[in-house]
């Protein structure tokens, strides 16, 4: 469980700067609406996404853990 919460400590700080990034692209950029909203959508669902399997891979690898050890 530590390292989930170190896990999403990493990914929570990366998203922030990936976030800030797109957030000045969108303000500044003179790119279609539409391409900048798609943008925004893949960034979005590709965290959670992300998020979703680190997850699924630590909480496999603790309970793979705990059967090698029998406890």
């Amino acid at each position: 469980m530590i390292a989930l919460g170190i896990i999403y400590l990493g990914l929570g700080l990366g998203q922030g700067l990936i976030r800030n990034a797109l957030w000045q692209f969108y303000q500044t950029s003179s790119v279609h609406s539409l391409i900048k909203n798609l943008i925004f959508f893949v960034f979005i669902f590709s965290f959670a996404m992300l998020r979703l399997w680190v997850t699924l891979l630590v909480l496999t690898w603790g309970l793979k853990q705990s059967y090698v050890r029998g406890d």
